[in-house]
C-alpha cells in the first residue's frame, strides 16, 4: 500500500507571496484587416503550472495597428502570458504563451489573420457557472457544448438581434458576450477564452502500425520496421467542416473531434485520425486522453461495485476534478491533490497528498480504500452521458459521472 504524503496547509498559508507589478504590453496586428466595431483585445495570465489567474478584456479601436497598454497589479506567481484579438465572442488570432521577463516590459508577436485560431476544435467559454464550449455560428444556427452535450440553438427571427433558441435552451449573443440557458440551467454571462494550442499533437495507429508528430514547425512520421522517419515541413491548418486538414507533401493528415479508441489499449482518445498516404487512409487516434477527463467535476458513484449516494445518511462525497496534468477532489474525509498521466500505455496515479482532518473511522477507511483504488487503476473509457469508468486491467474499479 502506498503512503499517502500529508498537505500541511499551515505551510501555505505561511507562504509569502511574490509582490505585484505594474506590466508595460505593446501587441500589434498589422496584417489584419480593419477590426469591426466592438473587438476586443484578450489577455491571460498564468502561473507556472498553467492556471489562469486573471484575464482582461481591453477595446481595440479601429483605425489602429498596434495597443500599448500596462497592466497593472500583476500577481507575482504569474509566469506566462497570452494575448489574442476577440470579435463576435470568438478568437480571431492569438499568440504563443510567452514567459514574463525580469523586465517590467514586454513586446508580443504580431498577430496575423487566422494565426493559431485553426488549431483548436472549438472556442472555450468562461461562464459565471462553469466551463462550456463555443463550437460554431452560422448564419441559422449557434451550436454550443457543455457537460459533454452538444446543442444546437437555431436562430430566432422574432425577438433581439442574436438570439437563437430551442425548446428550453437560448443563448444570447450581444457583443463579445453570450448569456446562455441549457435545458433550463442558467450559465449566466459567458465571455471566450483563448483556445488551447493544438500542437505539439500526437497520434498512432489503432495497431501501433505508425507514429505521427506534429509540431508547430514540422509533420514527423515513423512506420512500423521503417528505420528512418519521414519529416516534412507543417502545411497551413484548413478547418473544413468541422474538421482540421493538413496536407502536405505527400502526406495528408485529417483531424475530427471524437471518441477513438486504441485496439491494442482500449485507451481512449479526444480525436480521430486519418493519415492518407495516397493509397490508403490509415485510421488511428490522438490527442491527449486526459482532456476526455478535464472541466467539470467527477463525482465517484460506485467504488468496487459498491454505490456511493452523498444522498443517503452518512455517505461522503468523493469528487474528481482533472487540469494540467494534476487531479484534485475531496475524499471521504479529506481534500487530496497529484499528479496524473495518460497515453497509450494507459492511465496512471502519481502519489496523492491530502489534508489530515479529524473523521469517524468509517469514513477514514472508505478514504483509504478510494486513495488505494488509484494506485491500481491502469486505464479509463467514457460511455454515455457523461460516465467514466476507471479500470485496474479488465476489472472496473470506479465509475464516475460528470
Amino acid at each position: 500500500m502506498r503512503r499517502h504524503a500529508l498537505m500541511l496547509l499551515a505551510l501555505t498559508l505561511a507562504a509569502v507571496p511574490a509582490a505585484a507589478r505594474d506590466l508595460t504590453l505593446s501587441l500589434s496586428w498589422p496584417d489584419l484587416d480593419r477590426l469591426p466595431p466592438g473587438t476586443e483585445a484578450l489577455f491571460e495570465l498564468r502561473n507556472a503550472e498553467g492556471e489562469l489567474l486573471r484575464s482582461r478584456f481591453l477595446p481595440l479601436p479601429p483605425d489602429e495597428s498596434a495597443l500599448h497598454t500596462v497592466l497593472e497589479d500583476v500577481p507575482g506567481p504569474v509566469a506566462q502570458l497570452r494575448a489574442g484579438i476577440v470579435s463576435n465572442a470568438q478568437v480571431i488570432a492569438a499568440t504563443r504563451a510567452v514567459t514574463l521577463p525580469e523586465t517590467r516590459s514586454l513586446t508580443l508577436e504580431p498577430l496575423q489573420a487566422g494565426a493559431l485560431s485553426a488549431t483548436s476544435f472549438s472556442q472555450p467559454l468562461r461562464c459565471t457557472a462553469g466551463p462550456a464550449d463555443f463550437l460554431a455560428l452560422g448564419a441559422d444556427a449557434l451550436r454550443v457544448r457543455h457537460d459533454g452535450m452538444t446543442y444546437v440553438l437555431p436562430r430566432l427571427e422574432e425577438g433581439p438581434r442574436g438570439w437563437f433558441g430551442a425548446n428550453d435552451s437560448d443563448a444570447w449573443l450581444h457583443g463579445n458576450m453570450l448569456k446562455i440557458t441549457l435545458s433550463g440551467a442558467d450559465l449566466g454571462e459567458c465571455r471566450p477564452a483563448l483556445p488551447p494550442i493544438l500542437f505539439p499533437f500526437d497520434a498512432a495507429g489503432q495497431q501501433g502500425e505508425w507514429v505521427l508528430r506534429i509540431t508547430e514547425d514540422a509533420m514527423s512520421l515513423r512506420m512500423a520496421g521503417d528505420d528512418a522517419e519521414t519529416t516534412v515541413a507543417r502545411p497551413p491548418v484548413v478547418a473544413v467542416a468541422g474538421r482540421l486538414e493538413l496536407d502536405g507533401q505527400g502526406l495528408g493528415v485529417t483531424l475530427s473531434e471524437g471518441l477513438c479508441h486504441d485496439r491494442v489499449s482500449g485507451m481512449p482518445f479526444p480525436v480521430i485520425v486519418g493519415l492518407d498516404r495516397g493509397a490508403d487512409i490509415l485510421p488511428g487516434c490522438g490527442g491527449d486522453p486526459l482532456m476526455l477527463l478535464r472541466g467539470a467535476e467527477w463525482h465517484v458513484i460506485s467504488l468496487f461495485g459498491i454505490a456511493i449516494d452523498p444522498g443517503q445518511a452518512e455517505m461522503p462525497e468523493l469528487t474528481m476534478r482533472f487540469i494540467d496534468g494534476r487531479v484534485s477532489g475531496r475524499g471521504a474525509c479529506n481534500l487530496y491533490l497529484g499528479d496524473v498521466a495518460a497515453d497509450r500505455a494507459g492511465l496512471r496515479f502519481g502519489q496523492m497528498a491530502s489534508t489530515r482532518m479529524a473523521c469517524p473511522a468509517s469514513l477514514q477507511a472508505l478514504e483509504r480504500r478510494f486513495l488505494d483504488a488509484l494506485d491500481q487503476i491502469t486505464r479509463f473509457d467514457i460511455g454515455r452521458e457523461g460516465i467514466a469508468i476507471f479500470y485496474a486491467g479488465q476489472s472496473p474499479v470506479m465509475t464516475l459521472r460528470r
